[in-house]
């Protein structure tokens, strides 16, 4: 049997009831910012993840546990940037045509 399946490219991550952080993780892997698996990060994704991390913090544990990675190549946080980027990923991703596609699975 076959289910059809929509896409609405440009609907706002933010419907889907994410928080923050997940949305910028969201928003940076459909960028193609780093992939799913984490184990094979390069050291730009480390770090990026790190950054983003520390940004958008899950828990207050979340942070130590960034600034810690960041501090591996003495490197710090730095939020407002981080949040600016992901900021510019939301809106150039918000901002797509609005069109759907279906496809039968």
């Amino acid at each position: 049997m076959a289910e059809e399946i929509i896409v609405h490219h440009g609907a706002p991550i933010t419907v889907s009831g994410l928080g923050k952080a997940k949305e910028a993780f969201l928003a940076a892997l459909v960028q193609g910012e780093f992939g799913v698996d984490d184990d094979q990060d390069t050291y730009a994704q480390f770090t990026l993840r790190a950054r983003m991390t520390h940004a958008f913090p899950a828990s207050p544990e979340s942070i130590e546990i960034a600034r810690e990675c960041l501090e591996i190549w003495d490197l710090e946080p730095d939020d407002g940037t981080t949040r600016a980027m992901v900021s510019g990923w939301l809106r150039e991703l918000y901002g797509a045509l609005h069109h759907f596609h279906r496809q039968a699975r």
